[in-house]
Formats: C-alpha cells, structure tokens, sequence
C-alpha cells in the first residue's frame, strides 16, 4: 500500500523530521491558546510563530489565500454577525454598526484561519500513516480509563486513505461538455445515475482498504504504531519543551 496523499508533501525540512508526536501535541496547545482568548497580541505571536513553522517547512504562502477563499462566505458570516449585532462603540454614528463588533469579528476570522493554517502545517508536513499513529501514541493513556484508542488510531487510519479517493470520485462528477443544453430534470437524472455508480465504488474501494489495513497490521505490528514505539529523540523532546513553554507564556499575554 503505498503512502496516502492526501495534503502531505515529502520533504527534509526540520518540521519534516520533527516527531509526528510532537507536531500534534504542540499544534493542540497551539489551538488551544488561540481561542482562549480575543487578544490581537496572542493573535500576532501565534501567526508569527505559524510564519516561522511555514519558513522551516518551505510552504509557500498560497495556502493563506486558498484557506480565505475556501472560508470566505463562513468569514465573512462571522464578520456580520459580529458587526450587527455586538453592543458597544458604534461605527460612522451609525446606531446598527458596532466598532466593537468589527474589532471582534476579525479576530475571530483571525482565530478560524490561523487554526485551520495550523492544523495544514501538520498536514503537510505528516503522512496520513505517521499522523494516525502519533494520534493512537498520544492517546494511548486513556487506554487507563478503557478508552479503545487502538480502534480509533485504526479508523483514522481508515479515513485518511479513504479521503483521496473521495476527492478523485468527486472530481469525476464535473459537468462534461455538451451536457449544458440538456433539460434540467435530464441534467438531475444523469447526476444521480452518476452519483450511484460513484456510490458503489466507493464502497467497494472502502471495503478493499479495510482488508488491505487488516492485512498489513497483521503482517507488520507496527504498521499503526510505527511512532509509538520508537522513543522521542533528544532534539523533538527540546523542541516540545521549548514551544510549550512559549505556549504557557503567551497564556499570560
């Protein structure tokens, strides 16, 4: 079974090498810290720290503009939402429009892209297999209070492979030339027989992962806990220290 690309870029960066263990934990506390608070200083610091992360992983920054317009109507709710109905300072005189309310919805369009932004770093920088094992590793004290963190590493696993061939299904269903004149009920009627058809194999190609999964894991062991197993090296543990030292300080900002 060959790797799953779902959003990961192979590469030798630093964040590439870093533990998959340590990109999570730190990434959760990260989010975590974002939303604690509406505080445009923690909103600055954590968007230099991503900046950082998007240098050392050699991202380029187009990802920032297909996060906004993949997010724009969500956005640009929030925003409104905020401007009409937040009490407070007023804005051009106008009774209805709050500064306030301005102030707050683009901090929280702040909050949501740059949540979304971190959680692509991970993403980019992590195969489907070592962010499914990661998650099972950092799990793995609940298994204390009888947590089955085993079947959920396995089932994101799962997703993860099953996302790809999503997305090649559903771009398979575009529209193909010379269908535009057809009436609408015929247009809806090829969509659905379509839609079936996609259905179907997805089914069937849900099924055959499954098997493949089980397969492998009984062949390899490892196969899901390839990072839970190995130790976390000297420079992930100071690197995981060192942001969640950093994380606890912009808590007091």
């Amino acid at each position: 079974m060959q790797k799953t690309q779902l959003l990961f870029q192979g590469g030798d960066s630093f964040l590439h090498r870093l533990d998959p263990r340590v990109k999570l934990i730190l990434a959760g506390a990260l989010v975590g810290c974002l939303f604690s608070s509406l505080a445009p200083l923690r909103l600055g610091l954590i968007a230099g720290i991503w900046a950082v992360g998007a240098l050392l992983a050699r991202q380029s920054v187009v990802h920032v503009w297909r996060i906004f317009r993949l997010l724009k109507w969500l956005l640009l709710f929030s925003l409104l939402l905020h401007l009409f109905f937040t009490p407070g300072q007023t804005l051009f005189g106008v009774r209805w429009l709050s500064l306030d309310g301005l102030v707050n919805g683009l901090c929280v369009d702040a909050q949501i892209v740059l949540a979304v932004l971190i959680s692509l770093l991970v993403s980019l920088t992590t195969s489907a297999e070592d962010l499914s094992s990661a998650l099972t590793s950092v799990l793995s004290p609940l298994r204390i209070v009888k947590v089955p963190v085993h079947e959920i590493g396995a089932m994101c696993t799962l997703v993860l492979y099953f996302f790809p061939l999503l997305k090649a299904e559903l771009l398979a269903l575009k529209p193909r030339k010379g269908r535009s004149g057809l009436p609408v009920l015929a247009r809806l009627r090829v969509w659905s027989e379509q839609l079936e058809l996609v259905l179907m194999k997805l089914l069937d190609q849900g099924d055959q992962l499954a098997c493949d999964i089980v397969a492998r894991e009984a062949a390899d062991p490892s196969f899901d806990r390839g990072v839970a197993v190995r130790p976390v090296g000297v420079r992930s543990l100071v690197v995981l220290f060192g942001g969640l030292l950093v994380v606890f300080l912009m808590w007091r900002v």
